[in-house]
């Protein structure tokens, strides 16, 4: 039997900054029926399902917005 708990979080995702639906709205000043219209079409950053919560990374998060940058 091994002393190690069965499952380990790693140390990568520990340290990422995980925003939450309502703290990217409040930062790209939109309404959070815009973030979730763009869910619906496919155009929103990245979303991880934590267990019933939506977190954003912020790394996908500011790669989204680099991505859509206009020159």
């Amino acid at each position: 039997m091994s002393n190690q708990p069965e499952s380990q979080i790693p140390l990568s995702a520990i340290h990422q900054e995980w925003l939450t639906p309502q703290e990217v709205c409040e930062e790209l000043r939109i309404p959070p029926t815009t973030f979730y219209q763009w869910r619906f079409k496919h155009v929103a950053p990245t979303v991880h399902r934590i267990g019933w919560h939506l977190r954003i990374n912020r790394a996908d998060l500011d790669a989204w917005l680099s991505a859509r940058e206009e020159h």
